[in-house]
């Protein structure tokens, strides 16, 4: 037989074992030295949890409990209303920006004109045009 598990043992200090099985442990137990030295200390620790008296039936943890999730949950909140205004901030920014950008690249129908002219003049004095103006002589 294997060595019992520490599930099987505290099993059988729990009483969760049925007697024969239980049996059948306790004689593995006296014939194996490693299983007789585990039991033998689980056996203690057993006993020395079993003789504290903790009575936790008195504790009552629903106030602590609810105070933790509100505090986290107000903390979410918190922290979610500082990445809004961020990313509003961000959009807003933008926005202005396009519209700025916009309204300054905006030209009048005579200011167009004069691109337009000012661009023709200056291929005119391209090297290579039809007048000859950027040949060297």
């Amino acid at each position: 037989m294997e060595h019992l598990s520490d599930i099987k043992m505290l099993d059988m200090l729990g009483g969760h074992i049925e007697a024969n099985e239980r049996e059948r442990y306790l004689s593995h137990i006296e014939n194996c030295a490693d299983c007789r030295k585990h039991w033998h200390d689980l056996r203690q620790v057993w006993g020395v949890l079993g003789a504290l008296e903790n009575d936790i039936c008195s504790i009552d943890l629903i106030p602590a409990v609810t105070t933790g999730i509100n505090h986290r949950r107000s903390n979410f909140f918190l922290y979610a209303r500082k990445l809004s205004k961020i990313a509003a901030s961000i959009l807003l920014a933008a926005f202005i920006g396009y519209g700025a950008g916009r309204i300054s690249m905006s030209k009048s129908p005579e200011k167009l004109s004069l691109v337009v002219a000012e661009t023709s003049y200056l291929v005119c004095l391209a090297p290579g045009s039809s007048t000859g103006l950027a040949e060297s002589e």
